[in-house]
């Protein structure tokens, strides 16, 4: 199978071509159109690049290997990968729940230097609360055996 990219990703490219880039990685269960309300208030000024983590929402499910995308490491080098097909540089990538994660691991993989600003919206290192280590900033356990068994009980509702 061949195909780039921008094509495995469903990536959607918007606004002024002239413009800085920002490209926006939505979080677990959601997909590009998580953005679709900010767009009008961005794409006059910025180029905008969309685009859908691999086993989400448009992209290619014929790509989606479950052994590869069991860790952030092949959607990091997945998001670097559309940013070198698309020639980007300068970029400000925005990242949401995970997607801020990738955002941050891409930044620090960037070898191309193509990344130049994050935004993180609702970042969270661990989203298990560790109280051994005194890190309070996710789930209990409990918690997130529930919010499993509520996503294999009816993912569509859930996302």
């Amino acid at each position: 199978m061949t195909a780039s990219m921008v094509e495995r990703h469903n990536v959607t490219v918007l606004g002024a071509t002239d413009g800085q880039v920002l490209m926006f990685a939505h979080g677990f269960g959601t997909d590009q159109k998580m953005w679709d309300r900010i767009l009008p208030l961005l794409t006059e000024q910025y180029r905008v690049v969309l685009f859908d983590h691999m086993g989400s929402g448009g992209s290619d499910q014929a790509f989606y290997d479950s052994s590869r995308y069991s860790s952030l490491d092949a959607y990091v080098a997945d998001l670097l990968e559309i940013c070198a097909e698309l020639d980007l540089t300068g970029v400000t990538l925005i990242g949401h729940s995970v997607g801020a994660m990738m955002a941050i691991a891409a930044a620090t993989a960037d070898q191309q230097s193509r990344i130049a600003r994050l935004v993180l919206v609702t970042a969270s290192p661990s989203y298990m609360n560790h109280p051994d280590d005194d890190y309070f900033g996710g789930y209990s356990s409990h918690e997130l055996d529930e919010l499993f068994e509520s996503l294999d009980a009816n993912y569509l509702v859930w996302a």
